[in-house]
C-alpha cells in the first residue's frame, strides 16, 4: 500500500508505504467501527502536523509543532483568516506540565476564553528536543456557539507556534491549510500564511 498528500496517481509516496499479508479465507479481525485516522502538515518541513481519529461522536488528535512554546490551532471560518476562529492553544510548562486552552479568535487580538466553555480535554504533552507535542480530544459537536462543529466536507485550518510558554505569546511562525476530516484525507498541503493586519499608515 502507498499514500501521498496529492490526488494525482503519479505523486511519489516517499515513506508512507507499506506492505501486509492477508489471510481472505479468515473472518476480520478488525472492527468495522474502529477509527479513521489520518495526518497533515504544513509542508516537507513539519514545522506543524496536527494527526487525528474518528471514531463516534468524538475526535482525538495531536498537535505537533517545532518550538519550546505554545502550538496554536484555529478552525477559522474564512479560508487564511485569522478570524472568526475557534482556537486551541497547548504547551508544555518548564517543570513538563501540560497545558491546554480552549478559546476563540474574533479579531486580530489574542485569543479570548471569555464564554467560551472548555470542550477541549488534553489527553498528554511532550516537549522534547525542541518539538511540542499535545494529544487532546473534544466532541465533533461539542454544543458551544463559540466551537465549529466537525462535520463532512473541508475544514479550513489556520495554525501558529510561539517561543513562549504563554497562550497570548506572539507566534513567529504561521500558516493555512484544510482538511476533510471525516474522510480521513486532506487536500493538497500549502505553508500560505494567513492574511497579517492591514498595516497602519501616518
Amino acid at each position: 500500500w502507498a499514500q501521498t498528500t496529492s490526488g494525482s496517481w503519479n505523486r511519489y509516496h516517499g515513506d508512507m508505504c507499506g506492505s501486509v499479508v492477508l489471510e481472505l479465507d479468515k473472518p476480520s479481525s478488525c472492527n468495522p467501527a474502529e477509527v479513521r485516522a489520518s495526518e497533515w502538515c504544513n509542508s516537507a518541513s513539519r514545522d506543524f502536523c496536527i494527526s487525528w481519529s474518528i471514531a463516534a461522536s468524538s475526535i482525538d488528535f495531536t498537535l505537533t509543532g517545532k518550538t519550546s512554546g505554545t502550538v496554536a490551532l484555529g478552525l477559522t471560518d474564512i479560508p487564511g483568516k485569522m478570524y472568526p476562529a475557534d482556537n486551541i492553544v497547548c504547551w508544555v510548562d518548564s517543570s513538563g506540565g501540560g497545558h491546554v486552552e480552549d478559546s476563540f479568535m474574533d479579531s486580530y487580538e489574542a485569543p479570548s476564553t471569555a464564554g467560551d466553555t472548555p470542550s477541549v480535554t488534553l489527553l498528554e504533552a511532550v516537549e522534547e528536543g525542541g518539538i511540542t507535542s499535545c494529544h487532546l480530544t473534544r466532541r465533533l459537536n461539542t454544543g458551544d456557539s463559540n466551537d465549529r462543529s466537525i462535520g463532512s466536507g473541508i475544514t479550513d485550518l489556520v495554525w501558529a507556534l510561539a517561543p513562549q510558554d504563554d497562550p497570548t505569546a506572539k507566534h513567529t511562525l504561521r500558516g493555512s491549510g484544510s482538511v476533510e476530516f471525516l474522510a480521513g484525507n486532506t487536500t493538497d498541503p500549502t505553508a500560505a500564511a494567513p492574511s497579517p493586519p492591514p498595516s497602519s499608515h501616518s
